[in-house]
Order: C-alpha cells, then structure tokens, then sequence
C-alpha cells in the first residue's frame, strides 16, 4: 500500500478497468453496485492507499467530524460503558459516532485501514494500537486516543487507571515534539 503519493478514484477505475463512477458508488456503498464489485474496489483502494477527499464530506456532513470508538466485542461490558459516557460526553453537535468492533486484541492496520475507508477524522480505541497502525494513523493524520489502559508508547494520548498512584484516572499527552 503506497501511503505518500495521492490515488484517487481515476487510479482505482483505470486500474479495475471500471468507470470512475462505479469507484464512487462502490466505495459509497450504493445498492446498485454488486457486492464483488464493492469487495474488488475496497481491495484496490486498500491496495492503492486510496485517501478520500475529507474536505468535500466534512462540508457534506454539516462540518462535523467523524470520530470511531474501536474496541475488542461488544459483549465488553467496559467498551459499551465507555462508548456510552464518551458519546454522552462528548459534543454530539460536532461529531458523528462510529463503532467498530476489532477482530484481534490489538489495534492493527487492517482496522486502521477500514477507519481511513470510512472516513474517520480520530479514533478513541479500547485496545492497544499495533507500532505499524500507529506509525500509518500519524501519516494520515489520524489522532488515536487509548482508554483503559496504560501502553509502552508514548507518541499517543492514553487514560488509564493507575492503581499504583492510589487509583483515579491518569492521562498521559505525548510531548509537542512528538505530536502527529
């Protein structure tokens, strides 16, 4: 997947040799494309390192940004008591809420890769981001917030409780420096 050089949709078309809007509606999600169809442009785009234009849906979408609670099930009671106290928290006039459900205990860069897909602006994750998802979020610009524990990388902002201190809920900010 080439991360650096821009792909849009022409290069996915000219590549499927398929017109540029069936690369459109496929990614889009549209009823009149098949789903093979969708699977082989969501491979390719995947492929390609497809970036979609988040200028023209942030405008779409009344400005607001798109924010995805990742986590490992939803049997979690933790994930869903968290999704719910943070999207209660959190300004629902300025963010859309995604939640997706991770199939590996760690944060890896096939869920980072369906989070760029679906268009999502930051990532609050319950589970513990792989070096090579956190490595491809800060060139996409993509923040990602760990909630509920503590990890050995302190490029990214984590909440945590830390029972060594007394209990209570510790926070911990990368450096400026540091700061995707």
């Amino acid at each position: 997947m080439s991360l650096l050089k821009q792909v849009g949709l022409k290069e996915i078309a000219y590549e499927l040799k398929v017109s540029v809007n069936t690369v459109s509606r496929a990614l889009r999600d549209c009823d009149d494309i098949s789903e093979e169809m969708k699977r082989k442009v969501c491979a390719k785009a995947i492929e390609m390192g497809y970036s979609p234009n988040n200028v023209e849906e942030y405008i779409k979408k009344d400005l607001k940004r798109n924010i995805a609670f990742l986590g490992p099930d939803f049997t979690n009671s933790y994930f869903m008591l968290m999704c719910n106290e943070l999207y209660h928290y959190l300004n629902k006039d300025k963010f859309n809420f995604n939640v997706i459900i991770s199939n590996s205990n760690f944060l890896t860069l096939n869920d980072l890769k369906r989070c760029i897909l679906q268009r999502i602006d930051g990532i609050i994750t319950f589970i513990e981001p792989s070096d090579e998802a956190i490595e491809t979020a800060k060139l996409y610009r993509i923040p990602i917030e760990v909630v509920g524990r503590e990890i050995n990388n302190s490029s990214i902002d984590q909440l945590y409780t830390n029972d060594f201190v007394g209990g209570g809920f510790s926070w911990r900010i990368p450096d400026k420096n540091q700061v995707m």
